[in-house]
């Protein structure tokens, strides 16, 4: 009856799904999420917990963050990049930060700029990876800086720095037969990507308004410029 179209099933057949391999290098996938918790059980702020973790050798990197806005993420991101360098691609979900549908993203935009590849994840399941990292920094980063009173972010990060990461590393992630594809970058290239942009107007007093604030052009470089002329502002 089925064959023949007379009687259709009262469940669809399940989807074949096929677990993907690990990467073979360092540096090839990095997966990043941010996890939202009370990170010092109620004794101090609010904050986010940014996780990086590479996908073929489970090295990971964390910092801490009053909220996910853009600026935190890409601190994060400049921050890992500092400590290990400029990853083949990004994991990443389709949160506003990083995916839009109708334009790049600040955050896009950056990944870009640096020769880095960015992949959305369709499902919670794809980057499980790094959502099981989150979970077991949950429980076993809060035990840890429980006794030494980081009710701060900023305290926090300088305990993650002190000697967390690096414990960690070596005890969960495996980098010794791997071969490492991270790219370097100058400072100076760097600041000038990840820093934040803004699309701006000169004023007829050869101002630029930003923040509520103005700022006005020297005398001596206005020529460079018109009123009405849009520019791209970095900070």
């Amino acid at each position: 009856m089925i064959e023949a179209g007379l009687w259709k099933r009262a469940r669809k057949g399940r989807r074949h799904r096929k677990k993907r391999p690990r990467r073979t290098a360092i540096g090839e996938l990095v997966q990043f999420d941010a996890s939202h918790h009370d990170w010092f059980e109620g004794c101090g702020p609010v904050c986010c917990l940014f996780v990086l973790i590479d996908d073929a050798s489970n090295r990971s990197f964390l910092h801490f963050a009053p909220a996910e806005g853009k600026h935190a993420a890409l601190e994060a991101l400049l921050l890992c990049i500092r400590r290990y360098g400029i990853s083949s691609a990004l994991h990443v979900d389709r949160h506003s930060l990083y995916w839009n549908e109708e334009k790049l993203t600040r955050f896009a935009r950056a990944l870009r700029q640096l020769g880095c590849r960015l992949f959305y994840a369709q499902r919670t399941q794809s980057k499980g990876r790094v959502e099981r990292a989150s979970c077991t920094q949950q429980e076993r980063l809060i035990k840890t800086i429980r006794p030494e009173n980081f009710l701060t972010a900023e305290r926090a990060n300088a305990f993650l720095k002190g000697g967390y990461l690096d414990k960690d590393n070596q005890r969960l992630s495996d980098t010794d037969t791997m071969v490492d594809v991270h790219r370097e970058a100058t400072p100076y290239y760097m600041e000038n990507i990840i820093g934040h942009e803004q699309e701006c107007c000169f004023n007829h007093d050869m101002t630029i308004r930003l923040r509520s604030i103005f700022y006005q052009l020297l005398a001596t470089i206005h020529q460079l410029v018109i009123p009405r002329q849009r520019v791209i502002l970095r900070r």
